[in-house]
């Protein structure tokens, strides 16, 4: 009985160090095995290994091979549990959100020129190459945590995917108005969509790389920067996680007193700065 709960421990181990490294050859594999000791799993691995094979197809649905496309291609993706048509335009540059407008010109009784727009063109662009490359990223923090360029495409496709849900989203007049009356209010929620979107749909390693890139809006936090929106809901996360679960999260500290100013933000960069180094 001792050897089938090792067995079991060691498939449940198996199974989930490939699933957070995004080992997706081997998953069915493990999978297969580590149900072949379903009985000798705690109630806590049974769980995960439900949530695995549940979650773990939805990382590469159908239409991500588009996603690497070399020439411009328009494909039904999915982003929130919606359908999104994604317009997709490969490019050298990391990613970007470009939206084009079509229009109609008519002259009133009174010889006016009225001008209109009609529709709204959301075009997306990435670098195809990134897109599931296997080659190493370069930095000191890339080579620690083992980062692909793969990692980086993916949240990037998911990112660019979740400023045109926004875009495509909401009603087209208010869109207008957004962009035209309100610039620096629409590409602040923009970016704080495009971050989250990323962090809520990207393989369990890439998150990794989106918690990474935001972390760094943490360190001095400026309002004015965009991404620090994300930044700081994402703190708001583990502060709350922190909260809820103290004893599971040894290595972080809360501050000796409750902060004078912003009190979740500033608790929230203190657990990051006081992270024990272990």
């Amino acid at each position: 009985m001792a050897q089938h709960r090792l067995d079991a421990a060691a498939a449940y181990q198996e199974l989930a160090t490939a699933y957070l490294a995004d080992d997706w050859d081997a998953l069915p594999g493990l999978l297969k095995s580590t149900r072949r000791h379903q009985r000798f799993l705690t109630r806590e691995q049974r769980s995960d290994v439900a949530y695995i094979q549940k979650t773990a197809k939805e990382f590469r649905p159908k239409w991500w091979s588009k996603c690497s496309s070399s020439s411009n291609i328009s494909f039904k993706a999915e982003l929130w549990n919606r359908p999104l048509m994604a317009n997709y335009m490969p490019t050298r540059a990391l990613g970007a959100q470009s939206v084009q407008a079509e229009g109609e010109v008519r002259v009133d009784r009174r010889g006016r020129v009225e001008r209109r727009i009609t529709k709204l063109n959301v075009i997306v662009t990435w670098k195809p190459s990134l897109v599931d490359s296997t080659t190493p990223a370069t930095g000191r923090l890339a080579e620690a945590q083992h980062v692909r360029q793969g990692d980086l495409g993916e949240v990037i496709v998911w990112h660019e995917l979740g400023h045109s849900y926004i875009t495509n989203y909401l009603p087209m007049d208010q869109v207008i108005e957004l962009y035209r009356q309100h610039a620096l209010l629409f590409g602040h929620l923009q970016e704080f969509y495009a971050d989250l979107t990323a962090l809520y749909h990207a393989s369990p390693h890439a998150r990794r790389v989106t918690l990474m890139l935001r972390l760094d809006g943490l360190d001095h936090y400026d309002e004015s920067e965009p991404h620090a929106r994300a930044s700081h809901a994402i703190g708001a996360l583990v502060l709350h996680e922190v909260l809820a679960h103290p004893d599971a999260w040894p290595s972080f500290h809360f501050p000796p007193a409750v902060p004078k100013r912003q009190v979740e933000l500033n608790s929230i960069i203190y657990l990051y700065e006081h992270m024990d180094p272990d």
